[in-house]
């Protein structure tokens, strides 16, 4: 009975220490403390770049990171700080050139209709599709 109960408890005490270790990482060294240290694992040890998907999208902005965080902590997120992501991500938006809002909207439905973009065997040079439609 105690060689079960000794193992259990060790066992729980290096998940524990485990996942306080994964807590170092900050979202500008492109660790996820909020993810866990075997999640982390698998994520930098089996993906590999291929064509345009590089291993860059594996690291979160700094939005994902505070979104992650208050979602892992299960607690809302402060209302100055998502007044602050979204007053940071408004100005990184960049309006077009020639002042024309709107375009060719067929030309854009077909883009938004289509789920292709961003995977390793697509051309990076073709506009991106969003498979808008899937969610909106």
């Amino acid at each position: 009975m105690k060689r079960t109960t000794l193992f259990v408890l060790m066992t729980a005490a290096a998940g524990v220490l485990g996942g306080c270790a994964g807590m170092n990482q900050s979202a500008s060294e492109g660790g996820n403390p909020f993810a866990t240290a075997s999640f982390q694992s698998i994520l930098k040890n089996d993906f590999a770049p291929k064509g345009q998907a590089k291993l860059d999208r594996l690291v979160q902005t700094k939005q994902q990171y505070e979104c992650s965080k208050y979602e892992y902590l299960g607690k809302p997120m402060p209302a100055e700080m998502s007044k602050k992501l979204e007053s940071e991500a408004m100005a990184g938006i960049a309006y077009p050139k020639d002042g024309k809002f709107l375009g060719d909207w067929k030309a854009g439905l077909k883009i938004a209709q289509d789920g292709k973009g961003k995977q390793w065997s697509d051309n990076p040079d073709k506009p991106s599709g969003g498979n808008c439609l899937a969610c909106h």
